[in-house]
């Protein structure tokens, strides 16, 4: 079986050394051929654009889709976002590739330090968040696509003190990705192994 992962920093594994991003660490887990077509700053609109040539001319199984993070912080529309992400689910099920959809994680006030969003804007930007995650639970599971959650992975996890799971605020660390990969491999143990 075949898995391509499509998406921005967050699929490609941004501020971690290679092998170490949440991609890498589920093909070894699961003992499968995944290619990683993460790239950082994209945006759906982007992912869109590039669908084809990185995901259906691989001819995969399966894809796992997760956009939409880019689209928040540049304030893209939501309807813009939907629009693309719907667009990639239909290419996929035509060209008879199953489809996962991946959910980011909300951002964190330390984000700002980086300068990745600006102070003021990380409470509407996260609320963008909560919103395309309920858009993507309301629209796909019932149509027999499958969720990886890392929303709700992170929210859970981190509980305590979340900073621990994030290198900069937008994104992971080793031990986030570490929770990326096993959230990951539970959603695709169930629909696809």
């Amino acid at each position: 079986m075949k898995l391509v992962c499509i998406g921005d920093s967050l699929t490609y594994g941004y501020d971690v050394p290679p092998g170490r991003g949440w991609v890498s660490l589920l093909a070894r887990d699961l003992g499968m051929r995944i290619l990683n077509r993460g790239a950082c700053g994209d945006t759906t609109a982007g992912m869109r654009l590039r669908f084809s040539r990185d995901v259906l001319d691989e001819r995969p199984d399966w894809v796992c889709i997760m956009g939409g993070s880019n689209d928040i912080l540049l304030d893209i529309t939501p309807n813009a976002t939907r629009a693309n992400m719907a667009a990639m689910v239909r290419q996929a099920k035509q060209a008879d590739v199953g489809v996962i959809l991946g959910i980011p994680p909300l951002t964190r006030p330390e984000s700002c330090w980086y300068g990745w969003q600006a102070a003021a804007d990380v409470a509407r930007h996260n609320e963008c968040i909560t919103a395309h995650r309920q858009w993507i639970l309301e629209q796909f599971p019932q149509q027999g696509i499958g969720c990886i959650d890392f929303y709700d992975a992170f929210l859970q996890a981190g509980q305590e003190d979340g900073s621990q799971l994030y290198a900069d605020g937008i994104h992971p660390n080793e031990r986030g990705y570490e929770l990326f990969a096993r959230m990951a491999a539970v959603v695709l143990r169930q629909c696809c192994i």
